[in-house]
């Protein structure tokens, strides 16, 4: 019998797929250590929210764990580069939570342009300064949208209907696209910043996008503008946000997300008066929390019983009889692009590989994946 570990909370709907399916549940929160460890590797599978943290060393001896489902989008929680090398899939619930998070962002949108929180506690103070609250109308004003997946898309579509002008910016998302969707796409960051009188990011947290907006970035958004975060934290720089603030050549922000989650009570951020925040309530919603509960157990069910790979992050939709006969095949193909990578001077704009052999016979759009990665 399966043995799936629930190491966060999960919704009793989802619980109940995965039980009907006759799949034994450990439902521990909050492992950690060895503890986590051992459990991890007695299970065929694991699924997470955001608080368990899976990481290489716990990857680096398995067990006979096969698969991670993260319950929710982002993935910034899971080495993903170490479960690719020991051949353990890794799934996300895409759809899940992108309405309640495209509704949260709007909400925030709304909050910071019309001073909400710092009108609804001046009232309760017993105030009535109409004056000291006076908002901007978002009708006619330009909001800049960096990253164009299922939750940027869904809240371009609402400022849209704000009669808002959207600009989006997305390496992955052809300018076609993005037209048919009433988004204007952009080349660049350095294109869509100064245009921008409202920037709300919508990325995953990589390396890559990482302080994706810094000091720099910021000083070529136009003076008075407002940003928001709904997607991770650290995509905006937290140093450099607040000196734009402080500075006041940002009218504000809103942030739904931390680098530190929950932020020390002397965070500053906490402390400007011009700052919108929630404890990352993005995916907050009743309807957001059974949803990903459902489709995370539902991926597992599927790989675990029908050998099924569903919104994998890290490997191409295989067979899991296939995937184990690959499992050091992978790994091979992964070190070998790690060789190459560094031995090549500059960017590596092409790359032929060869099969031969038994390997040859085999699956081998997953080996060029990871020699790629």
């Amino acid at each position: 019998m399966p043995r799936v570990l629930i190491s966060d909370k999960l919704e009793a709907p989802g619980l109940d797929v995965l039980r009907q399916a006759g799949i034994e549940l450990d439902e521990r929160d909050g492992l950690k250590g060895d503890t986590l460890k051992e459990a991890v590797r007695a299970a065929d599978g694991v699924i997470v929210r955001s608080q368990t943290k899976i990481t290489a060393d716990l990857l680096d001896n398995p067990g006979r764990l096969k698969a991670i489902v993260r319950a929710g989008v982002g993935v910034d929680n899971i080495d993903v580069a170490a479960a690719t090398r020991r051949g353990v899939v890794v799934m996300n619930t895409p759809g899940g939570n992108t309405f309640s998070t495209a509704e949260h962002t709007i909400s925030l949108l709304m909050s910071l342009a019309r001073h909400i929180p710092g009108a609804d506690q001046s009232v309760r103070q017993g105030k009535w300064d109409r004056n000291r609250f006076v908002g901007t109308q978002l009708r006619d004003k330009t909001l800049g949208v960096v990253g164009l997946g299922r939750i940027g898309r869904e809240v371009a579509r609402r400022a849209a209907g704000l009669d808002m002008k959207v600009i989006g910016f997305d390496p992955f998302l052809a300018p076609e696209r993005a037209g048919q969707l009433g988004i204007e796409a952009v080349a660049d960051l350095d294109q869509l910043l100064p245009r921008c009188d409202f920037l709300t990011v919508h990325t995953p947290l990589t390396d890559e996008t990482r302080n994706l907006i810094g000091a720099p970035q910021l000083a070529r958004i136009k003076k008075g503008a407002r940003v928001l975060n709904c997607a991770r934290g650290g995509i905006i720089n937290e140093e450099a946000l607040i000196a734009a603030l402080q500075s006041g050549h940002l009218a504000g922000a809103a942030l739904d997300v931390f680098v530190q989650e929950p932020p020390p009570a002397d965070h500053p951020l906490l402390k400007l008066p011009n700052v919108v925040v929630t404890p990352h309530l993005g995916a907050s919603t009743v309807e957001a929390q059974v949803s990903v509960a459902l489709e995370a157990a539902q991926l597992l069910v599927d790989f675990l019983q029908r050998g099924v790979v569903q919104f994998a992050v890290n490997m191409a939709a295989v067979d899991r009889a296939e995937l184990e006969e690959l499992r050091l095949y992978v790994d091979m193909a992964h070190r070998l692009g790690l060789l190459h990578a560094q031995m090549c001077q500059g960017a590596i704009r092409r790359a032929e590989v060869l099969y031969r052999g038994e390997v040859a016979r085999r699956n081998t759009r997953l080996l060029t994946s990871a020699f790629a990665a």
